[in-house]
């Protein structure tokens, strides 16, 4: 009974395959074919056939450093883990391990390791959640991370110095069939210093409820900026689309002007155009690190490319749900608090900052947190915003 059950799943499954449009789901029934081919005989056929379409996904799916194009972190560890159980069950069955299967799984790997936080997690970019990847230390010990071209892979910069370390989302949108994870934060950063996060996005909520999962998609959400409280990017409303594709994204923005520094100050800025259309503005950001001074610069500029259009600005700088965050006497910093004897100290030029009350979804429940804002207005002119972060000594 147990026998015919499987064959009738994994015949379900081989009939329906060209049908699911969903990768995630798609991985995984290739790897219910690869198997079953490999256990029974009278079935071999599915190995060759899972083989076959397996090659096509990972074609598809990946770029040519083997990064997701949904530029999701969590759809790297997600494929890494059934592409390494496809490859380590055809060896243990002593059969051939195709060559795009060796390479596509160290590529995985090598990602993993270059991309993966001080405490083993992916940082919270594009549909990430917090999912530890120490299940994969084995693999990672030995395996020799490549020196990345810029320190850039799947769109996000990434650079560790001495204590620190920073994401940046430097990234292009997906395209559509790959955007039901994305999230509306391009430039967006992440900062860790001494093993703690400091800075950070505030997840994905796919493992709360569907209501979290939309509210994750804002641009608000990430710490970034918004303009007139808008999202950078907007989503298709269309039922029949998301049907197909999930909550796809309908309109897009470009990267330019990037640009990666190695020298005293190391780190990476970009422009966005996301506004441009709606508010005429071009948003760039650069973020720094001085390695003399051991502290992170930042410089946030709003370039008006058209006038007479009022906008809002809000720069928000979400901390991470365990720390505690305070206004100082002189409104222009505030004491980000990271244990009883040591903290840091947020600091803007000329602007006055506030704390908020936000939201942390990228575990199994909401949490609530703070985030540093920056808010003004502007018409016909330009805005350059300097901040810092050091410690407070």
């Amino acid at each position: 009974n147990v026998l015919n059950s499987i064959f009738s799943q994994y015949n379900h499954l081989k009939k329906n395959l060209s049908f699911e449009k969903n990768y995630s789901k798609r991985i995984k029934i290739l790897t219910a074919l690869i198997l079953t081919g490999l256990i029974f005989k009278e079935y071999e056929e599915n190995f060759k056939i899972g083989i076959k379409e397996l090659e096509k996904l990972t074609n598809f799916f990946f770029d040519n450093d083997g990064f997701p194009l949904s530029r999701n972190p969590d759809d790297l560890v997600l494929f890494a883990k059934y592409l390494m159980l496809c490859k380590e069950c055809i060896k243990d069955a002593q059969k051939y391990v195709p060559e795009f299967l060796e390479i596509i799984v160290e590529k995985n790997l090598n990602n993993i390791k270059f991309i993966k936080d001080p405490n083993d997690l992916m940082p919270l970019f594009n549909g990430a959640s917090e999912n530890k990847v120490d299940q994969l230390e084995k693999y990672l010990e030995n395996l020799k991370v490549k020196k990345k071209i810029q320190d850039i892979v799947g769109g996000i910069y990434v650079k560790r110095f001495k204590n620190h370390v920073i994401f940046f989302d430097v990234g292009n949108p997906p395209k559509k069939n790959l955007s039901k994870s994305y999230q509306s934060g391009p430039l967006s950063f992440e900062y860790h210093l001494d093993g703690v996060k400091i800075i950070t996005n505030c997840g994905f909520g796919k493992n709360i409820s569907s209501k979290a999962e939309l509210l994750s998609k804002l641009t608000a959400t990430q710490s970034t900026l918004t303009i007139n409280d808008t999202a950078v990017t907007k989503f298709e409303r269309n039922k029949i689309v998301n049907r197909i594709f999930g909550n796809s994204i309908k309109n897009t923005f470009k990267i330019s002007d990037l640009n990666v520094f190695h020298e005293k100050i190391i780190g990476c800025s970009a422009s966005h155009n996301g506004y441009e259309k709606n508010f005429g503005c071009v948003y760039k950001r650069g973020v720094h690190l001085d390695k003399i001074e051991s502290k992170i610069k930042g410089t946030d500029q709003i370039v008006k490319k058209k006038d007479g259009k009022p906008i809002k600005y809000v720069l928000r700088f979400h901390i991470n749900p365990q720390l505690t965050v305070v206004k100082t006497i002189g409104g222009n910093s505030a004491l980000i608090q990271i244990s009883k004897n040591k903290s840091l100290i947020f600091t803007v030029e000329n602007e006055i900052l506030e704390i908020e009350k936000s939201i942390f979804l990228a575990g199994k429940k909401i949490l609530n947190n703070t985030c540093i804002s920056i808010s003004g207005d502007l018409v016909n002119k330009d805005k350059i915003i300097n901040w810092e972060i050091k410690k407070n000594i």
